[in-house]
């Protein structure tokens, strides 16, 4: 929409007999006052678009992070019980008892790293924006679903 012109009686102004300048500067005024108008008019309209989309992005980029999380949650309900997955809990070959505590201590010595990270998560969700979050939770995700020790 663009606006051309703009005609003002000079009878309308108060005066009734304004100078044909005074008359002619404040058609050029109005003139520029709805030239404004429509272009931020325009402006907020695509940033609104904008918006939107981006928040469309983050909704599936966040349905896509918790659909990670919940089939990592069941592969590891699997992985215990022993449910539709390849591998359980019990297959393997059997440790000797030495092995296994070697094996436990060298992953506990990680856990502190891992409990720092989770900790960290846990000050986003008071500090963070939610994108965050749900990148956070992601990685936590994908780093469960590379098994223990990862």
């Amino acid at each position: 929409m663009e606006f051309r012109s703009v005609k003002i009686d000079p009878n309308a102004l108060p005066t009734g007999d304004a100078d044909p300048d005074d008359v002619e500067m404040l058609e050029d005024l109005v003139l520029a006052a709805i030239h404004d108008a429509v272009a931020k008019a325009q402006s907020v309209s695509q940033d609104a678009a904008t918006g939107r989309f981006s928040k469309v992005l983050a909704f599936l980029y966040g349905l896509t992070a918790y659909a990670v999380f919940f089939i990592t949650i069941l592969y590891a309900i699997g992985f215990v019980t022993g449910l539709v997955v390849p591998k359980d809990i019990d297959m393997g070959e059997p440790a000797s008892l030495g092995e296994a505590l070697v094996i436990n201590l060298a992953l506990m010595a990680l856990s502190p790293h891992s409990h720092a990270a989770v900790s960290c998560c846990a000050r986003t969700r008071k500090t963070r924006r939610s994108r965050e979050r749900v990148v956070c939770r992601l990685g936590w995700s994908c780093r469960g679903a590379l098994g223990p020790g990862s």
